[in-house]
């Protein structure tokens, strides 16, 4: 059986959910380091508020507790948030294989139908065949739902790109409001989602509300270089400044990152029209 700090650990990892995000209102970061490592005991009232910031019913918990391997849901849903960010066909193929094998679990089937339509993106006519897979999980499901859970609100985010302005619109205006009221530890998620949101204003040629939207996406970007590149480059879009947009999209290039910057200078080439004088 985990010790109760290990299988924090592990969640919140799996979630990519910093230390300092998870304890915030609840206790220090420093003391829940210690729990991790078992240097520290836990009072019942904090062990039930991490709990429920992880996203998981404490009957759940007990169960990835107990018997981390037995919990066959715990540890698909664990693999599928960290593959998440990742193009690693192999990991996926063998999730996707696993996942399809749960034919009982409705939440597992609808990670199995996202993982089948991420791979459809990279594939000749594969986008309009990806939308037909995702889109039912809103209109038939989740626009329904009166409450997100964490894994609704993470699964909802991957499929934004199979709808239409209006839909995500309200996609990206209801799971922001998921994040501030329910969820504020997915930092990382809501700074996707302001980034999202940003671009489709530039789109719009609203860019002094772009600029306000990425600026806040900026402040939640923390350490990851990649966002903060994409972001300052749509900053610097929106203040039609060629230079420095392609200045920020060539560092991307060099930290390692050729797709994300030629995908950052195709958009600077979208805007060309906002340089005529510059």
């Amino acid at each position: 059986m985990l010790e109760f700090g290990e299988a924090i650990h592990l969640l919140r990892t799996s979630h990519k959910i910093t230390q300092a995000s998870l304890s915030k209102g609840i206790l220090d970061r420093s003391s829940l380091s210690k729990i991790e490592h078992g240097k520290l005991y836990v009072s019942h009232e904090n062990a039930v508020k991490l709990i429920a910031r992880l996203g998981v019913t404490e009957e759940e918990f007990e169960y990835f507790r107990s018997n981390y391997s037995a919990n066959r849901k715990q540890q698909l849903l664990i693999r599928f948030f960290t593959l998440v960010d990742t193009t690693e066909k192999a990991k996926i193929d063998a999730l996707i294989n696993d996942c399809l094998a749960e034919q009982n679990d409705q939440d597992i089937g609808r990670i199995a139908i996202i993982l089948q339509a991420l791979q459809l993106l990279g594939q000749p006519h594969g986008f309009s065949r990806a939308c037909e897979l995702v889109q039912p999980i809103w209109f038939d499901y989740l626009a329904q739902v009166k409450e997100l859970t964490v894994l609704d609100t993470c699964l909802l985010s991957v499929i934004i790109f199979a709808f239409d302005e209006k839909t995500v619109t309200e996609i990206i205006n209801r799971l922001l409001w998921t994040i501030d009221n329910r969820f504020p530890f997915l930092k990382s998620l809501k700074c996707n989602l302001l980034t999202n949101r940003g671009f489709m204003q530039m789109t719009q040629n609203k860019f002094a509300q772009a600029k306000e939207t990425l600026l806040q996406a900026l402040t939640l970007a923390q350490e990851n270089a990649n966002k903060k590149l994409i972001i300052k480059t749509r900053l610097e879009i929106c203040s039609k400044k060629k230079e420095k947009a392609f200045h920020y999209a060539n560092l991307m290039e060099e930290i390692g990152t050729k797709e994300n910057a030629a995908a950052l200078k195709r958009e600077i080439n979208q805007f060309d029209y906002l340089f005529a004088k510059d």
